[in-house]
C-alpha cells in the first residue's frame, strides 16, 4: 500500500470503529428504565396525584383514577403497575417503561430513552461519517480508473439511501 491508500485506510478503521463503539454504547445502555412495581408491594402514589384527590390514597387507587392523568402528567401503566412521570412510555418491544421514551431502535434492540439519546445520536453521527467515506473512496476509484457508467452508479447509491430511510420509518412505528 502506498501512503495515500494507508491514510484512506486509517480514517475508515477509526470511523469504523467509532461507529461500532457507539453501538454498543447504545445497545448495552439501560435506557432509563423504570422499575416495575411487583404485586406484592403497595401503590407509590406521586404527591401530584395525591393533591388531586385531597389525600384521599384509596380513592388513589381506584380504577378510574388509573385511568386518567393527574395535572402534573403522571400515568399509569397498567402492565408495569406504576404511575410513571411525564414523556415516560411503555415500550411494547422490551414491555418496560422508559423515562424520555423516544422510539424502539430494532438495529441496536434497544430503546433510545433518557439516558440512551446521546450515544445514539453520536452513532447516527458515526454511521453518516461511514457512510459518506465510503462514497468518497467509491468516487475517487471510479473517478482514477475513468469507469465508464459512473453516473449510473452516482445515482443508483442515493436512491438506495432513500428507499432505507423509506424502511426504516414506516408509519406504523409511531409511538402514541
Amino acid at each position: 500500500l502506498d501512503k495515500g491508500a494507508e491514510a484512506w485506510l486509517a480514517v475508515q478503521l477509526v470511523t469504523g470503529g467509532l461507529c461500532v463503539w457507539a453501538l454498543w454504547s447504545t445497545a448495552m445502555t439501560d435506557p432509563g428504565i423504570i422499575p416495575r412495581r411487583e404485586p406484592h408491594e403497595p401503590l407509590v402514589v406521586p404527591e401530584s396525584v395525591l393533591a388531586v384527590i385531597n389525600g384521599d390514597v384509596e380513592k388513589a387507587q381506584s380504577s378510574s383514577l388509573k385511568q386518567t392523568t393527574s395535572p402534573a402528567g403522571h400515568k399509569y401503566c397498567r402492565t408495569c403497575r406504576i404511575y410513571r412521570p411525564p414523556r415516560a412510555k411503555h415500550c411494547n418491544s422490551c414491555d418496560n417503561c422508559v423515562d424520555r421514551f423516544d422510539h424502539h431502535c430494532p438495529w441496536t434492540n434497544n430503546c433510545v430513552g433518557y439516558l440512551t439519546i446521546k450515544p445514539f445520536i453520536l452513532f447516527l453521527f458515526y454511521v453518516l461519517l461511514v457512510c459518506l467515506w465510503a462514497f468518497l473512496i467509491c468516487y475517487k476509484v471510479a473517478w482514477t480508473n475513468n469507469m465508464q457508467h459512473v453516473s449510473l452508479f452516482f445515482a443508483f447509491v442515493p436512491a438506495m439511501g432513500f428507499k432505507e430511510i423509506e424502511v426504516g420509518y414506516p408509519a406504523s412505528s409511531k409511538v402514541e
